[in-house]
Protein backbone atom coordinates (compact mmCIF):
# COMPACT_ATOMS: atom_id res chain seq x y z
CA UNK A 1 0.00 0.00 0.00
CA UNK A 2 2.45 2.87 0.99
CA UNK A 3 4.55 4.70 -2.34
CA UNK A 4 7.40 6.54 -0.33
CA UNK A 5 9.08 8.40 -3.00
CA UNK A 6 12.57 10.48 -3.07
CA UNK A 7 12.13 13.75 -4.96
CA UNK A 8 14.33 16.81 -5.78
CA UNK A 9 13.47 19.52 -2.85
CA UNK A 10 13.74 22.85 -2.46
CA UNK A 11 16.17 23.51 0.88
CA UNK A 12 15.94 26.67 2.54
CA UNK A 13 19.12 28.96 2.44
CA UNK A 14 19.04 31.57 4.75
CA UNK A 15 21.01 34.58 3.40
CA UNK A 16 23.36 35.11 6.80
CA UNK A 17 24.56 31.74 6.22
CA UNK A 18 22.02 30.12 9.10
CA UNK A 19 20.27 26.82 7.66
CA UNK A 20 18.87 26.91 11.56
CA UNK A 21 17.11 30.19 11.29
CA UNK A 22 14.86 29.01 8.25
CA UNK A 23 13.19 26.82 10.65
CA UNK A 24 10.05 26.89 12.68
CA UNK A 25 7.36 24.71 13.82
CA UNK A 26 3.76 24.07 11.71
CA UNK A 27 1.85 27.00 11.04
CA UNK A 28 -1.18 26.57 13.18
CA UNK A 29 0.91 25.86 16.27
CA UNK A 30 2.67 29.21 16.29
CA UNK A 31 0.91 32.65 17.44
CA UNK A 32 0.94 36.19 15.90
CA UNK A 33 4.00 37.08 18.32
CA UNK A 34 5.98 33.94 17.68
CA UNK A 35 5.39 34.79 13.86
CA UNK A 36 7.14 37.77 14.12
CA UNK A 37 10.02 36.38 16.09
CA UNK A 38 10.21 33.45 13.77
CA UNK A 39 9.85 35.73 10.77
CA UNK A 40 12.72 38.37 12.23
CA UNK A 41 15.39 35.39 12.62
CA UNK A 42 15.82 35.15 8.59
CA UNK A 43 13.95 36.67 5.64
CA UNK A 44 13.89 33.08 4.62
CA UNK A 45 12.42 31.98 7.49
CA UNK A 46 9.73 29.63 6.55
CA UNK A 47 7.17 31.13 7.99
CA UNK A 48 7.12 33.93 5.57
CA UNK A 49 5.29 31.24 3.35
CA UNK A 50 3.43 28.75 5.75
CA UNK A 51 1.72 32.36 7.51
CA UNK A 52 2.10 34.96 4.93
CA UNK A 53 1.16 38.24 5.48
CA UNK A 54 -0.63 40.38 2.68
CA UNK A 55 1.63 42.83 1.23
CA UNK A 56 1.37 45.03 -2.14
CA UNK A 57 -2.44 44.82 -2.65
CA UNK A 58 -1.62 41.14 -2.83
CA UNK A 59 -3.72 38.92 -0.98
CA UNK A 60 -1.90 36.23 1.79
CA UNK A 61 -1.84 33.55 -0.65
CA UNK A 62 -0.75 35.32 -4.05
CA UNK A 63 2.03 36.85 -1.49
CA UNK A 64 3.55 33.49 -0.47
CA UNK A 65 3.10 32.55 -4.23
CA UNK A 66 5.20 35.76 -5.26
CA UNK A 67 7.87 35.15 -2.53
CA UNK A 68 8.36 31.54 -3.25
CA UNK A 69 9.14 32.60 -6.72
CA UNK A 70 11.86 35.39 -5.65
CA UNK A 71 13.59 32.79 -3.23
CA UNK A 72 13.56 30.32 -5.75
CA UNK A 73 15.91 32.97 -7.95
CA UNK A 74 17.94 34.82 -5.66
CA UNK A 75 19.04 31.77 -4.30
CA UNK A 76 17.14 31.14 -0.68
CA UNK A 77 15.45 28.06 -1.96
CA UNK A 78 18.23 25.84 -3.82
CA UNK A 79 16.33 22.98 -5.72
CA UNK A 80 18.61 18.91 -4.68
CA UNK A 81 20.35 18.27 -7.82
CA UNK A 82 19.10 14.65 -7.55
CA UNK A 83 16.16 12.46 -6.28
CA UNK A 84 16.70 11.98 -2.08
CA UNK A 85 15.10 11.51 1.12
CA UNK A 86 15.70 14.31 3.57
CA UNK A 87 16.56 12.92 7.25
CA UNK A 88 14.75 14.62 10.32
CA UNK A 89 15.83 13.71 13.43
CA UNK A 90 14.25 15.23 16.77
CA UNK A 91 16.41 14.73 19.93
CA UNK A 92 14.37 16.27 23.09
CA UNK A 93 14.08 15.72 26.70
CA UNK A 94 12.16 12.20 27.75
CA UNK A 95 9.57 11.82 30.54
CA UNK A 96 13.13 11.24 33.25
CA UNK A 97 14.74 14.19 31.88
CA UNK A 98 17.61 11.63 29.90
CA UNK A 99 17.34 12.54 25.93
CA UNK A 100 14.73 10.66 23.81
CA UNK A 101 16.09 10.70 19.68
CA UNK A 102 13.53 10.17 16.85
CA UNK A 103 14.31 9.26 13.60
CA UNK A 104 12.23 10.63 10.85
CA UNK A 105 12.03 10.05 7.09
CA UNK A 106 11.04 12.85 5.00
CA UNK A 107 9.50 11.40 1.37
CA UNK A 108 6.71 11.72 -0.56
CA UNK A 109 3.62 9.73 0.00
CA UNK A 110 0.32 9.24 -2.31
CA UNK A 111 -2.14 12.12 -2.01
CA UNK A 112 -4.97 9.41 -2.71
CA UNK A 113 -7.80 10.31 0.41
CA UNK A 114 -7.83 8.57 3.41
CA UNK A 115 -9.08 5.05 3.07
CA UNK A 116 -8.30 4.72 -1.07
CA UNK A 117 -4.62 4.77 -0.70
CA UNK A 118 -2.27 3.60 2.20
CA UNK A 119 -3.34 6.74 3.99
CA UNK A 120 -4.87 6.78 7.37
CA UNK A 121 -6.40 9.21 9.80
CA UNK A 122 -8.12 9.42 13.23
CA UNK A 123 -9.48 13.23 13.90
CA UNK A 124 -12.12 15.19 11.90
CA UNK A 125 -11.10 18.11 10.36
CA UNK A 126 -12.56 21.76 10.05
CA UNK A 127 -13.88 23.71 7.41
CA UNK A 128 -12.02 26.59 8.08
CA UNK A 129 -8.30 25.12 8.61
CA UNK A 130 -8.92 23.29 5.53
CA UNK A 131 -10.00 26.22 3.07
CA UNK A 132 -7.20 28.60 4.29
CA UNK A 133 -4.61 26.17 3.57
CA UNK A 134 -6.35 24.45 0.09
CA UNK A 135 -6.09 28.36 -0.90
CA UNK A 136 -2.59 28.77 0.14
CA UNK A 137 -1.64 25.61 -1.71
CA UNK A 138 -3.75 26.44 -4.59
CA UNK A 139 -1.63 29.62 -4.64
CA UNK A 140 1.75 28.39 -4.33
CA UNK A 141 1.62 24.70 -5.75
CA UNK A 142 3.93 23.58 -3.40
CA UNK A 143 4.07 21.84 0.18
CA UNK A 144 5.63 23.95 2.09
CA UNK A 145 5.83 21.95 5.28
CA UNK A 146 5.93 18.09 6.08
CA UNK A 147 2.98 16.31 7.53
CA UNK A 148 3.54 13.76 9.88
CA UNK A 149 3.20 10.57 9.24
CA UNK A 150 3.39 6.87 11.07
CA UNK A 151 4.20 3.46 10.00
CA UNK A 152 4.69 0.09 11.30
CA UNK A 153 8.54 -1.39 11.45
CA UNK A 154 8.60 -2.95 14.59
CA UNK A 155 12.03 -4.29 13.76
CA UNK A 156 13.21 -0.97 12.53
CA UNK A 157 14.22 -1.98 9.08
CA UNK A 158 13.61 1.59 7.31
CA UNK A 159 16.12 3.06 10.26
CA UNK A 160 18.50 0.69 9.75
CA UNK A 161 18.50 1.34 5.67
CA UNK A 162 18.90 4.58 6.69
CA UNK A 163 22.06 3.83 9.63
CA UNK A 164 25.10 5.52 7.20
CA UNK A 165 23.02 8.29 5.80
CA UNK A 166 23.19 9.11 9.70
CA UNK A 167 26.74 8.81 10.77
CA UNK A 168 27.00 11.40 8.66
CA UNK A 169 27.43 14.85 9.94
CA UNK A 170 24.51 16.92 10.22
CA UNK A 171 23.55 19.38 7.45
CA UNK A 172 22.27 21.39 9.88
CA UNK A 173 20.64 21.60 13.55
CA UNK A 174 18.19 24.08 14.81
CA UNK A 175 16.45 24.67 18.31
CA UNK A 176 12.83 24.48 18.71
CA UNK A 177 11.29 25.07 21.76
CA UNK A 178 13.22 21.82 24.03
CA UNK A 179 13.58 19.83 20.75
CA UNK A 180 16.99 19.96 18.95
CA UNK A 181 16.37 18.85 15.28
CA UNK A 182 18.59 17.63 13.16
CA UNK A 183 18.81 17.33 9.43
CA UNK A 184 20.77 15.50 6.55
CA UNK A 185 19.89 14.30 3.12
CA UNK A 186 19.98 10.91 2.21
CA UNK A 187 20.45 10.02 -1.83
CA UNK A 188 17.66 7.75 -3.36
CA UNK A 189 20.19 4.44 -3.33
CA UNK A 190 18.08 3.53 -0.43
CA UNK A 191 14.51 3.94 -2.12
CA UNK A 192 13.92 0.78 -3.29
CA UNK A 193 14.61 -1.36 -0.75
CA UNK A 194 12.60 1.12 1.40
CA UNK A 195 9.62 0.72 -0.82
CA UNK A 196 10.37 -3.05 -0.65
CA UNK A 197 9.73 -3.44 3.29
CA UNK A 198 7.18 -0.64 2.85
CA UNK A 199 4.84 -2.27 0.53
CA UNK A 200 1.39 -2.96 1.90
CA UNK A 201 1.97 -1.23 4.83
CA UNK A 202 -0.71 1.59 5.73
CA UNK A 203 0.41 5.14 7.16
CA UNK A 204 -1.25 6.83 9.76
CA UNK A 205 -1.66 10.37 10.19
CA UNK A 206 0.06 11.63 13.47
CA UNK A 207 -0.01 15.38 12.87
CA UNK A 208 -1.57 16.90 9.57
CA UNK A 209 -5.03 15.86 8.64
CA UNK A 210 -6.18 19.29 7.40
CA UNK A 211 -2.74 19.99 5.19
CA UNK A 212 -3.21 15.70 4.00
CA UNK A 213 -7.05 16.84 3.29
CA UNK A 214 -6.43 19.64 1.18
CA UNK A 215 -3.75 17.67 -0.62
CA UNK A 216 -6.51 14.97 -1.45
CA UNK A 217 -8.64 17.13 -2.58
CA UNK A 218 -6.45 19.07 -4.44
CA UNK A 219 -5.43 16.27 -6.55
CA UNK A 220 -8.68 15.10 -7.33
CA UNK A 221 -9.44 18.28 -8.72
CA UNK A 222 -5.91 18.12 -10.86
CA UNK A 223 -5.99 14.69 -11.84
CA UNK A 224 -3.31 15.14 -14.83
CA UNK A 225 -1.15 17.23 -12.03
CA UNK A 226 1.72 14.92 -11.57
CA UNK A 227 3.38 16.56 -8.90
CA UNK A 228 0.40 17.14 -6.87
CA UNK A 229 -0.32 13.57 -6.60
CA UNK A 230 2.22 13.20 -3.72
CA UNK A 231 2.28 14.93 -0.18
CA UNK A 232 5.71 15.76 1.38
CA UNK A 233 5.37 13.78 5.05
CA UNK A 234 8.14 13.02 7.62
CA UNK A 235 7.52 9.14 8.36
CA UNK A 236 8.44 7.76 11.52
CA UNK A 237 8.38 4.20 12.86
CA UNK A 238 4.95 4.13 15.25
CA UNK A 239 6.92 1.53 17.53
CA UNK A 240 9.83 4.39 18.24
CA UNK A 241 9.75 5.58 22.16
CA UNK A 242 10.44 9.20 20.93
CA UNK A 243 6.70 9.02 19.47
CA UNK A 244 4.82 10.50 22.29
CA UNK A 245 1.48 11.72 22.45
CA UNK A 246 0.60 14.69 24.87
CA UNK A 247 -2.85 15.61 26.27
CA UNK A 248 -4.91 18.61 25.22
CA UNK A 249 -6.92 19.97 27.50
CA UNK A 250 -10.28 22.36 27.08
CA UNK A 251 -10.61 25.38 28.54
CA UNK A 252 -14.29 27.11 28.70
CA UNK A 253 -13.57 31.12 28.63
CA UNK A 254 -17.03 32.37 28.70
CA UNK A 255 -19.43 30.85 31.11
CA UNK A 256 -22.63 32.36 31.66
CA UNK A 257 -24.13 31.52 35.31
CA UNK A 258 -27.14 29.65 33.50
CA UNK A 259 -24.53 27.48 31.66
CA UNK A 260 -22.11 26.81 35.00
CA UNK A 261 -25.57 25.26 36.06
CA UNK A 262 -26.34 23.08 33.31
CA UNK A 263 -22.76 21.88 33.46
CA UNK A 264 -22.81 21.36 37.26
CA UNK A 265 -26.01 19.50 36.90
CA UNK A 266 -25.23 17.14 34.20
CA UNK A 267 -21.91 16.08 36.59
CA UNK A 268 -23.70 15.71 39.25
CA UNK A 269 -26.26 13.33 37.23
CA UNK A 270 -24.37 11.58 35.19
CA UNK A 271 -21.00 11.27 36.81
CA UNK A 272 -18.83 9.76 40.22
CA UNK A 273 -17.23 13.25 41.34
CA UNK A 274 -14.34 12.07 43.29
CA UNK A 275 -12.79 15.05 45.11
CA UNK A 276 -9.03 15.93 44.59
CA UNK A 277 -7.42 18.85 44.75
CA UNK A 278 -5.36 21.12 42.55
CA UNK A 279 -1.63 19.93 43.74
CA UNK A 280 -2.94 16.27 43.13
CA UNK A 281 -5.55 16.34 40.28
CA UNK A 282 -3.07 16.26 36.87
CA UNK A 283 -1.56 13.05 38.88
CA UNK A 284 -4.61 11.76 40.08
CA UNK A 285 -5.90 11.55 36.81
CA UNK A 286 -3.30 9.49 34.97
CA UNK A 287 -3.38 7.15 37.53
CA UNK A 288 -7.68 6.36 37.13
CA UNK A 289 -8.92 3.25 36.02
CA UNK A 290 -12.04 4.59 34.61
CA UNK A 291 -12.42 5.14 30.63
CA UNK A 292 -13.58 8.08 29.92
CA UNK A 293 -13.04 9.54 33.62
CA UNK A 294 -12.48 13.95 33.06
CA UNK A 295 -10.80 15.91 35.22
CA UNK A 296 -12.57 19.27 36.33
CA UNK A 297 -11.77 22.61 37.87
CA UNK A 298 -14.59 25.08 38.65
CA UNK A 299 -13.45 28.32 39.05
CA UNK A 300 -16.79 29.30 41.19
CA UNK A 301 -16.79 26.99 43.81
CA UNK A 302 -12.50 26.36 43.90
CA UNK A 303 -13.42 22.42 43.39
CA UNK A 304 -11.37 20.07 41.36
CA UNK A 305 -12.67 16.83 40.42
CA UNK A 306 -12.41 13.90 38.55
CA UNK A 307 -15.67 12.84 37.02
CA UNK A 308 -16.32 9.35 35.99
CA UNK A 309 -18.85 8.26 33.96
CA UNK A 310 -21.83 6.17 35.27
CA UNK A 311 -23.14 3.63 33.56
CA UNK A 312 -26.03 5.00 31.93
CA UNK A 313 -23.92 7.04 30.27
CA UNK A 314 -21.08 4.30 29.06
CA UNK A 315 -24.25 2.46 27.97
CA UNK A 316 -25.61 5.34 25.87
CA UNK A 317 -22.10 5.75 24.15
CA UNK A 318 -21.49 2.53 23.88
CA UNK A 319 -24.83 2.47 21.45
CA UNK A 320 -23.85 5.38 19.75
CA UNK A 321 -19.96 5.25 19.50
CA UNK A 322 -18.27 2.00 18.27
CA UNK A 323 -15.51 0.90 20.24
CA UNK A 324 -12.30 1.94 21.08
CA UNK A 325 -14.42 5.71 20.72
CA UNK A 326 -16.90 5.36 23.22
CA UNK A 327 -14.52 5.02 25.82
CA UNK A 328 -11.95 7.55 25.44
CA UNK A 329 -12.30 10.60 27.44
CA UNK A 330 -12.03 12.88 24.69
CA UNK A 331 -15.25 11.30 23.75
CA UNK A 332 -16.95 11.10 26.89
CA UNK A 333 -16.36 15.03 27.20
CA UNK A 334 -17.74 16.27 23.71
CA UNK A 335 -20.21 13.34 23.44
CA UNK A 336 -21.68 13.69 26.37
CA UNK A 337 -20.83 16.19 28.98
CA UNK A 338 -20.42 18.99 26.50
CA UNK A 339 -23.26 17.88 23.82
CA UNK A 340 -24.92 20.96 23.03
CA UNK A 341 -28.38 18.87 22.85
CA UNK A 342 -28.58 16.98 25.75
CA UNK A 343 -26.88 20.05 27.83
CA UNK A 344 -28.89 22.66 26.15
CA UNK A 345 -26.15 25.10 25.93
CA UNK A 346 -23.34 25.13 23.04
CA UNK A 347 -19.99 26.20 25.36
CA UNK A 348 -16.75 27.04 22.91
CA UNK A 349 -13.79 25.15 23.74
CA UNK A 350 -10.00 26.89 24.12
CA UNK A 351 -7.52 23.79 23.06
CA UNK A 352 -4.17 24.41 25.51
CA UNK A 353 -1.92 21.47 24.17
CA UNK A 354 0.42 19.88 25.82
CA UNK A 355 0.62 22.59 28.57
CA UNK A 356 2.67 21.21 31.95
CA UNK A 357 0.72 23.74 33.90
CA UNK A 358 -2.55 23.68 32.99
CA UNK A 359 -4.20 24.47 36.03
CA UNK A 360 -1.55 27.30 36.77
CA UNK A 361 -2.21 28.80 33.33
CA UNK A 362 -6.28 28.38 34.25
CA UNK A 363 -5.69 30.14 37.44
CA UNK A 364 -3.39 32.87 36.10
CA UNK A 365 -6.01 33.65 33.06
CA UNK A 366 -8.97 33.24 35.37
CA UNK A 367 -10.39 30.77 33.34
CA UNK A 368 -13.93 29.67 34.86
CA UNK A 369 -14.21 25.82 33.71
CA UNK A 370 -10.86 23.82 33.14
CA UNK A 371 -11.64 20.16 32.02
CA UNK A 372 -8.64 17.99 31.66
CA UNK A 373 -8.16 15.25 29.60
CA UNK A 374 -5.51 12.31 29.32
CA UNK A 375 -3.91 11.45 25.82
CA UNK A 376 -4.82 8.52 23.70
CA UNK A 377 -2.03 5.23 23.58
CA UNK A 378 -0.18 5.05 20.28
CA UNK A 379 -2.25 1.58 20.37
CA UNK A 380 -5.65 3.12 20.35
CA UNK A 381 -5.44 5.55 17.74
CA UNK A 382 -3.61 3.31 15.53
CA UNK A 383 -7.06 1.51 15.99
CA UNK A 384 -9.54 3.99 15.55
CA UNK A 385 -6.90 4.56 12.16
CA UNK A 386 -6.95 0.98 11.05
CA UNK A 387 -11.27 0.86 12.02
CA UNK A 388 -12.15 4.10 9.70
CA UNK A 389 -13.24 6.00 12.55
CA UNK A 390 -12.55 9.70 13.92
CA UNK A 391 -11.78 11.32 17.10
CA UNK A 392 -13.17 14.35 17.48
CA UNK A 393 -10.97 17.52 16.36
CA UNK A 394 -7.80 18.46 18.76
CA UNK A 395 -8.06 14.92 20.45
CA UNK A 396 -4.19 14.02 20.18
CA UNK A 397 -0.86 16.01 20.30
CA UNK A 398 1.78 14.30 18.94
CA UNK A 399 5.23 16.19 20.05
CA UNK A 400 7.64 18.04 19.45
CA UNK A 401 6.22 18.53 15.73
CA UNK A 402 8.08 17.94 13.06
CA UNK A 403 10.10 21.17 12.47
CA UNK A 404 9.21 23.11 8.80
CA UNK A 405 12.15 25.30 7.11
CA UNK A 406 14.02 22.43 5.74
CA UNK A 407 12.92 21.41 2.28
CA UNK A 408 10.09 22.00 0.45
CA UNK A 409 8.40 20.04 -2.20
CA UNK A 410 7.39 22.03 -5.51
CA UNK A 411 4.99 20.34 -7.89
CA UNK A 412 7.09 21.02 -10.87
CA UNK A 413 9.73 18.54 -10.09
CA UNK A 414 11.48 17.16 -12.71
CA UNK A 415 11.57 13.90 -11.55
CA UNK A 416 8.07 13.25 -11.15
CA UNK A 417 7.14 14.63 -14.23
CA UNK A 418 8.49 11.86 -16.75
Amino acid sequence: MAVIEPFRGFRFVDPGGDPAACAAPPYDVIDDDERDGFAARSPANVVHLTLPRAVDGLDRYATAARLLDEWIADGRLVRDEAPSFHLQDAVFPGPDGAPVRRPGLIGLVEAKPIGEGPMRGHEEVQAKPVEDRYNLLRATRANLEPIWVLYRDAAGVVDELLAPARAAAADATATLDEATFEFRRADASVSAAIREHLDGTPLYIADGHHRFTVASRFHAEHPDDAGAAYRMALLVRAEDPGVVVLPTHRFVDDLSAEAADAVATRLETDFDLIPTDEASILADLARADDPGTIGVARRRDGAWHLAVPRAPVKERLAATSPAPLHSLDVVVLHRHLLDPETLGHALRCRYVRGEDDPLGLARSEDVPLALLLRPPTIATILEVSDRGLRMPSKSTYFSPKAASGQVLHRFDDPSLLG
